[in-house]
């Protein structure tokens, strides 16, 4: 069993908005070859909250920020993991604007980028507060018919702490949510009544990116009420698309001999999200493994069932300007039917071990299957980097038991994140002693994959065990300087509150 974080493909507050609701007056048009003009957009001049049972109230002002006149984009990029990240704002016709390196919140959009004010019928203050915003969003509308007819940018801020390179947009004539951010809510204690909610850009924003006055600002009103307890909501089952019965186009060739410039290369980086776990058969050594897609084309892997068997051939396709061209043989998928899994995995691209002080393996983890899932950007400033994976006809798809043939991908500049805590997927370190070890991530630790470069394909992460028996923990170092178990790592999950 494995636990796997999908933050990018469910969102968990989602607000489908007609083009017709949202209120635009007066938006105008930037020149050609200027910057975008940004603007603040409200979907209503009223919403209504309602009260949780320990009083808080969670709010979400629908109110949005706007691109006209040209696509906003921001480019933020480190090119090795000793130099601080810089971000530069792309403008049209190829030059850039260099913007302040305090001005972002790890990887998680801007730092203090807006004001929500909370005022009660008497003028007073409920709730003030500067907030972060990530213009990477599911929550995204169309405002004018001159932008792109689907979104180009990708969907969410990158919050992988090695992370290489991503990148921010709203596109031209879209808008985006200021509190699209689940895992950053807005929510505060308020009593039942009427407030006026005040948003605006903060000054610093306002001047960087040319916002005009009138612009950066929207006001509406909210009725805070309480929460229906009668009513209990069955959420709606989601099927899983129908990909049992596709087949891949016909007519790849084989080619056992890739030209090196379709094959992708795996890069694992060093593992994060450490810690010891205790049950009753001893303790574990838990941890968490991502290999990404460094270049030059995606991980493809597609499996064709057997006739009647749980197990389906695995063939790797060379793609080349989003085309195959190549496919070779690479070993097997195989169907789990444990509960928690109940789908298809790849068994040859990864490996994991513990190894000694002096770098003698120690434990090897009993993981060896996954079901391919770009769950974190590492690095979309690379050219053949895919900003939006869901929109390419190549996602990822672990299947189901009657499935005939599935495809699993990983896209250029997007890594697979598994986190391992059981035991024999863990490392038992029950009866080791206390020193240093190294957890050892390994890329296509069989060799059966086709990759542009090979010696790239291993990771070392230092950990130190400490403490009494029954009562270890684990104490890991920063690696080049990146804190991955202190607040740095997790600092979004935390929700603001009032």
């Amino acid at each position: 069993m494995h636990q796997r974080r999908r933050w990018t493909a469910v969102p968990v507050v989602v607000a489908l908005l007609a083009v017709s609701t949202v209120t635009q007056v007066g938006i105008a048009t930037a020149g050609s070859g200027s910057a975008p003009e940004l603007r603040l957009i409200r979907s209503t001049p009223r919403i209504v909250a309602r009260r949780s049972p320990s009083g808080r109230v969670f709010l979400d002002p629908k109110v949005f920020l706007t691109a006209t006149g040209a696509d906003f984009e921001i480019e933020v990029s480190r090119p090795d993991y000793d130099t601080p990240v810089s971000a530069v704002q792309r403008l049209p016709g190829g030059s850039t604007v260099t913007l302040p390196a305090d001005v972002l919140e790890a990887w998680f959009g801007f730092k203090r980028f807006y004001r929500v004010t909370v005022s009660d019928q008497e003028g007073d203050v409920r709730f003030d507060r500067l907030l972060p915003f990530c213009p990477n969003t599911w929550q995204k509308v169309r405002v004018g018919p001159d932008g792109p007819s689907q979104p180009i940018f990708p969907d969410y801020c990158s919050w992988n702490p090695f992370s290489l390179g991503m990148v921010y947009g709203i596109e031209q004539d879209w808008a985006a949510s200021l509190s699209s951010d689940w895992y950053r809510g807005i929510s505060m204690r308020l009593p039942k009544g009427r407030y006026a909610v005040d948003v605006s850009i903060d000054g610093r924003f306002s001047d960087m990116f040319d916002v005009e006055p009138s612009n950066a600002s929207a006001s509406l009103s909210l009725v805070v009420k309480e929460r229906h307890r009668h009513h209990h909501h069955v959420p709606a089952q989601r099927s899983r698309p129908g990909l049992g019965t596709r087949r891949p186009t016909p007519g790849v060739p084989a080619d056992r001999a890739p030209d090196p410039s379709t094959l992708p290369d795996l890069v694992p980086l060093p593992s994060w999200g450490i810690g010891v776990r205790r049950t009753r058969g001893g303790e574990f050594l838990s941890f968490g493994a991502n290999i990404w897609i460094k270049g030059n084309g995606p991980m493809v892997v597609e499996g064709f069932r057997r006739e009647g068997e749980p197990v389906m051939d695995a063939f790797q396709f060379f793609y080349r300007d989003g085309a195959p061209v190549g496919r070779a043989p690479v070993g097997e998928l195989a169907f789990d039917p444990r509960h928690g899994h109940e789908h298809w995995h790849f068994k040859q691209f990864a490996g994991y071990q513990l190894l000694a002080a002096d770098r003698k393996t120690v434990v090897v983890s009993t993981k060896e299957s996954f079901c391919l899932v770009p769950t974190d950007a590492i690095d979309l400033t690379l050219p053949e980097a895919e900003w939006r994976p869901g929109q390419v006809g190549l996602f990822s798809a672990c299947g189901g038991r009657d499935d005939l043939w599935i495809r699993e991908v990983l896209p250029v500049g997007w890594g697979d994140t598994y986190y391992q805590y059981l035991p024999g997927q863990s490392f038992d370190v029950t009866d080791l002693p206390n020193g240093t070890y190294f957890i050892k991530v390994i890329a296509n630790p069989g060799g059966r994959l086709y990759e542009a470069a090979r010696g790239n394909n291993a990771s070392l992460r230092k950990v130190i065990l400490r403490g009494k028996p029954g009562h270890r923990r684990v104490e890991v170092p920063p690696w080049h300087g990146i804190d991955t178990e202190g607040s740095i790592a997790f600092r979004a999950l935390r929700r603001v509150r009032g």
